[in-house]
């Protein structure tokens, strides 16, 4: 959220790139679903995406906090 809305990249960073990566491959769909970039990034920093198991019921409840606490918009809220 913080290179979308056009701040540095950190290790924070990563840690959001690590939980896009993560939902994608437990839902095969990625966080943000838009149909233009600008869109995209916009909802990077300012919403919430959805549970992982909302789109896949098989995704236990601790993959889905886990992917979640990656994907929290605050640097400081993501696991480090």
């Amino acid at each position: 959220p913080e290179q979308a809305a056009g701040g540095k990249a950190t290790s924070a960073s990563d840690v959001h790139a690590l939980g896009a990566v993560l939902f994608e491959a437990l839902t095969g769909l990625p966080p943000f679903r838009r149909d233009d970039l600008p869109s995209i990034l916009g909802a990077i920093a300012t919403e919430k995406p959805e549970r992982p198991s909302a789109l896949a019921r098989d995704v236990p409840r601790e993959l889905d906090r886990v992917c979640l606490a990656a994907l929290e918009k605050a640097p400081a809220a993501r696991p480090s």
